[in-house]
């Protein structure tokens, strides 16, 4: 859970709560009663933001980059490792400084630590475990953003089109679903917390497509698509309805049923393929 403005000044000043409160010319109890979450009044939170000596409205972020140079350091590690990713989203090339914090905030809620400063991406990922896993993750987001361009950001109602995109969100917290165990000890994961994490972010998705196809049906919209896949398949199967949907409108729906089933079975073995190359890898290692 992110901190508030008291318990930020706290934890990130040499103020302490009494001290704080002299400042501000009030009590220590009105002190405490905002720490544990009561409405700050707008003029008294302008004062403590200076107190803080915040860069951004946004604590959870502050908490990460500290400082406006080390967050725009961020933002350009976030938009380069996203270049070299498998397949780079769109929306973290336009606004990186957008999506890096939602990115890193993400990963520090799912347990998993963030480097005091930003890595360079050039650094080798035996002496930087960080950088491996950042970059399966936007690798796995990547084919998350693509398979809701193809599918969710095309419907044509602008209010529902307009709900399409808090799918990016849950994305985050999907991609590092699939994330490998290993790679996340390596980089100092709370394992327990990241699966915790994970079993959240997939309830709260399900929930968002069951919205999403209630307001299409209740717009009379067709839905020709299982919704449902982005929760319940692999970034790498979604890459793959992705591929052969370009290939000619719905490709699948020209298969037979015999087709089909081989079709299902191929996305299976590759499946299967990947975790025992990875695994395989483990054991070599």
């Amino acid at each position: 859970m992110a901190k508030n403005l008291i318990e930020y000044i706290i934890e990130n000043t040499p103020l302490r709560q009494k001290e704080l409160a002299k400042q501000l010319d009030v009590s220590a109890t009105l002190i405490t009663r905002w720490k544990k979450g009561e409405k700050i009044p707008p003029e008294r939170e302008e004062v403590l933001k200076k107190i803080a000596n915040l860069f951004t409205d946004d604590i959870a972020w502050a908490e990460i980059a500290k400082t406006e140079a080390n967050a725009k350091a961020w933002y350009h590690y976030v938009h380069e490792l996203n270049e070299l990713a498998e397949i780079s989203a769109y929306n973290i090339h336009d606004e990186p400084d957008v999506y890096a914090p939602t990115i890193l905030k993400a990963m520090k809620e799912a347990g998993i630590p963030i480097p005091t400063t930003a890595p360079r991406v050039e650094e080798a990922e035996d002496e930087v475990p960080f950088n491996k896993l950042a970059l399966e993750l936007l690798n796995n987001y990547g084919r998350y953003v693509h398979w809701c361009e193809r599918n969710l950001y095309v419907i044509r109602d602008e209010d529902i089109k307009g709900e399409t995109y808090d799918a990016e969100d849950y994305a985050i917290g999907l991609s590092i679903g699939y994330l490998e165990d290993k790679a996340l000890l390596d980089a100092g994961a709370n394992l327990t917390q990241v699966k915790g994490y994970v079993t959240k972010v997939k309830f709260d998705a399900i929930e968002f497509i069951r919205s999403l196809c209630n307001s299409m049906e209740a717009a009379g919209l067709h839905m020709s698509l299982d919704f449902y896949a982005f929760v319940n398949e692999s970034p790498l199967t979604l890459e793959d309805d992705v591929l052969f949907s370009q290939l000619g409108g719905n490709i699948e729906e020209h298969l037979s049923f015999g087709e089909k089933l081989i079709l299902q079975e191929v996305r299976e073995l590759k499946m299967m393929v990947s975790n025992l190359m990875k695994s395989t890898d483990l054991g070599n290692r």
